[in-house]
């Protein structure tokens, strides 16, 4: 799930599963600043609906207010800017990595 913000960001979220894919719509609407309404425009769906997922995804993150709720999502690494995952991939292939065997990993 990807959005565009004003900067030209993407943004995904990565939520392993706590947000259904339209709460995860809904998540990168309210993050861009998209009112209920104009959320509801944009990804074809009722204003209500809007209110629903809304109310789903501050349940689920223990967050009042879309400010805490964005707040806590990116805290958690639920939203994510692409800009930088490729950031820490690159630091991570930038490192040399080993394996351990299963005998080596038991010493440890």
């Amino acid at each position: 799930m990807t959005t565009q913000s004003p900067k030209q960001k993407t943004y995904l979220v990565d939520s392993d599963g706590l947000f259904s894919a339209a709460e995860s719509r809904e998540l990168l609407s309210w993050r861009a600043g998209l009112t209920v309404e104009q959320a509801a425009r944009a990804n074809h769906v009722s204003p209500n609906t809007v209110k629903t997922h809304r109310a789903a995804i501050s349940q689920k993150t223990g967050q009042r207010g879309g400010i805490s709720v964005i707040h806590h999502c990116f805290s958690f690494g639920y939203i994510r800017s692409v800009d930088s995952l490729m950031a820490s991939f690159e630091r991570r292939q930038s490192h040399p990595t080993f394996e351990l065997t299963q005998q080596e990993g038991a010493r440890l």
